[in-house]
């Protein structure tokens, strides 16, 4: 895998725009570099030398690295506003694409740069409770979306469930479809993945649980998502002056 190539798949995963410029800053490439766990100053010196070739400023430093603001989740009603957008549509190939991308984004917390792996194969039982098979994970899909994404297995039983595309373009397309429209919310992936991850924090999912399923690799990748958890009420009669 090329130096740019891994970088990339990084950048997907961590929600970055796939911008040049912005991939190849100084202080990107250091956060990059942190996460590997050796030949980090080939790595570094192969992405320098690309910054360079295509004049890139490099010279920034990690102290001046600041990470992309994350969007919240979707709430329980966008989700279903996106739906039923999707299932409107006259053009099935594109409803398809709409309904797997929310179906896997919320309901099984595929990120964007996994969406066009996923085909129907990758739909599995345990003990009867249906999982995806991605990127070398087992997800469990949260309730109420499996029903939904085994109908949707069963229309699209060849290829990605979200449509042959290549690369970003599936996503892409789905967000000029969604479009700007009352009554329903701007597709995003960010946001379907976070309404997957803050789903499992409110329902006290364990740390090393979450990050299995998700593919995150550390708890730190966590903290953004803390902001939106629900505080839990606090079960005591003497706290709450009773008897």
């Amino acid at each position: 895998m090329s130096a740019m190539t891994k970088l990339a798949v990084w950048a997907l995963r961590e929600g970055y725009d796939l911008d040049l410029e912005a991939l190849l800053d100084g202080a990107v490439i250091e956060a990059f570099a942190a996460t590997l766990t050796s030949s980090q100053a080939t790595w570094r010196s192969s992405l320098r030398s690309i910054a360079k070739a295509n004049q890139v400023e490099t010279e920034e430093t990690l102290s001046k690295f600041v990470r992309p603001v994350l969007q919240g989740p979707y709430e329980t009603d966008e989700v279903a506003a996106l739906m039923f957008f999707a299932r409107a549509l006259t053009n099935k190939n594109r409803a398809y694409a709409i309904e797997a991308a929310v179906l896997l984004g919320a309901g099984a917390g595929i990120a964007r740069g996994d969406l066009r792996s996923v085909t129907a194969a990758n739909l599995h039982d345990h003990d009867g409770a249906l999982h995806v098979a991605v990127a070398g994970r087992c997800v469990p899909v949260l309730p109420g979306y499996d029903d939904e994404l085994r109908a949707l297995a069963a229309k699209c039983p060849n290829g990605p469930l979200i449509g042959k595309v290549k690369g970003d373009e599936a996503t892409v397309n789905i967000t000029r479809w969604v479009g700007v429209r009352p009554g329903t919310p701007a597709f995003s992936t960010d946001r379907l993945r976070a309404t997957f991850i803050c789903t499992h924090l409110n329902m006290g999912t364990g740390t090393r649980e979450l990050l299995a399923i998700t593919g995150l690799n550390s708890i730190d990748a966590l903290d953004s998502y803390y902001r939106f958890v629900e505080p839990l009420a606090v079960e005591c009669d003497v706290v709450s002056g009773g008897n």
